[in-house]
């Protein structure tokens, strides 16, 4: 419940009070855990990203990744899509690293059209999506990916097969897996 409150606050950019929720959750007894705190650095993150933009600062797409990664990893999808489209909105071009983030937390949630949508996008912007986010993909799509890399003339590499003989293996496919290896 206080983890739900904390995210809240600092989703709105409340970071001061938060911080004061987690005193009240000292003081009752009731110990923070990796999640509270992970929320809190966050949202210390987001409220530093806004501060800047306030003082005219305008940050560059490496700033805006950390804060989208972290977002993605903390599985606050619609955070991290959001901050991807106002970055957009502002005319910051969104890095590789960014795309890639931002298709792992998609691809874990099932999002798939979501995840068609950022690769046509790179390709849009002429962006080549690296061997990270072709392994992503391939974890979460598998086949499908290996052929629409072929299609493009990408060569599949070392490190998508491990990725897809994980995705076999991780699924309980060892018959799959084994034709990858």
């Amino acid at each position: 419940m206080f983890n739900k409150f904390v995210n809240c606050l600092c989703g709105n950019y409340l970071v001061d009070l938060a911080l004061s929720t987690l005193g009240k959750m000292l003081k009752m007894s009731i110990p923070p855990d990796v999640t509270t705190f992970n929320l809190l650095i966050l949202g210390e993150a987001v409220k530093l990203l806004r501060n800047a933009e306030q003082a005219g600062f305008q940050p560059d797409s490496f700033a805006y990744f950390l804060v989208i990664e972290r977002l993605s990893k903390d599985c606050l999808i619609t955070e991290a899509w959001n901050l991807f489209s106002e970055i957009k909105g502002k005319g910051v071009l969104p890095s590789v690293y960014i795309y890639c983030s931002l298709t792992q937390a998609i691809c874990n949630s099932g999002m798939w059209e979501e995840a068609s949508y950022l690769l046509a996008e790179m390709a849009g912007r002429g962006m080549e999506p690296d061997y990270i986010t072709w392994g992503v993909l391939i974890k979460a799509l598998s086949k499908d990916v290996i052929e629409a890399m072929t299609q493009q003339g990408v060569e599949p590499n070392v490190f998508m097969y491990y990725a897809l003989v994980d995705k076999y293996c991780w699924c309980e496919e060892i018959d799959e897996a084994g034709k990858n290896v």
